[in-house]
């Protein structure tokens, strides 16, 4: 059984326009997510993580331009992924995980480079790796795995210098990977596993023993 507290979470928070960090992950919180919320202009980081919330992330919280750090993953979160995400440039923390999340990534997100941590595995997205991804230069943990996304995946990832981790196990990816990945010398983690991934394997990989 999950710990702590539980019941629905309370609108009226709204009025304590000061808070700057609210954390109530790890709860039996259910309901979803209040939408007054969007009026804490203040919010930098909001974590809601391991509870049994349901329905859509509002789209009030547009409005949250500040916020740097957004986790609401492990709930059961429906609908798409909101392409309003993207006007949340300050985000370097974005987790959507272990929910039930659908459709396409909206192309909006590329907006978002200041992410050092984007996590949005376990959900039920379609469609194909967008080449943007290579575009968000600072990001260290990239994980997409149990998914359902298919296609090639996109050379501009050689573009993640920085990147430390990567995981697109357990989707329909195919084709061959990209020799380009192997110029990727600070991955520690990479994970491909149970795709339809075909041909031979790159040597350019052979420089990241």
């Amino acid at each position: 059984d999950q710990p702590g507290i539980s019941g629905t979470i309370p609108s009226d928070w709204s009025q304590l326009n000061l808070l700057e960090d609210i954390r109530i992950g790890n709860n039996s919180l259910t309901g979803t997510i209040p939408a007054a919320w969007a009026s804490l202009s203040r919010l930098k980081v909001l974590y809601m993580w391991g509870n049994e919330l349901t329905g859509e992330i509002p789209d009030t919280y547009k409005a949250l331009t500040i916020l740097k750090k957004f986790d609401v993953g492990n709930n059961q979160l429906t609908g798409s992924v909101p392409a309003w995400l993207g006007n949340l440039n300050k985000l370097t923390l974005l987790l959507l995980c272990q929910n039930r999340f659908s459709g396409r990534l909206p192309d909006k997100l590329k907006a978002l480079s200041a992410l050092e941590n984007l996590e949005m595995y376990m959900n039920q997205l379609t469609g194909t790796l967008p080449a943007w991804l290579g575009e968000l230069k600072k990001l260290n943990i990239l994980y997409f795995h149990n998914n359902k996304l298919t296609g090639r995946l996109p050379d501009s990832l050689q573009g993640l210098k920085v990147l430390e981790q990567m995981d697109f196990s357990y989707n329909q990816l195919s084709g061959t990977i990209p020799a380009s990945l192997g110029s990727l010398h600070n991955l520690k983690w990479l994970h491909l596993g149970v795709n339809n991934f075909s041909g031979p394997l790159a040597d350019s990989f052979k420089a990241m023993t």
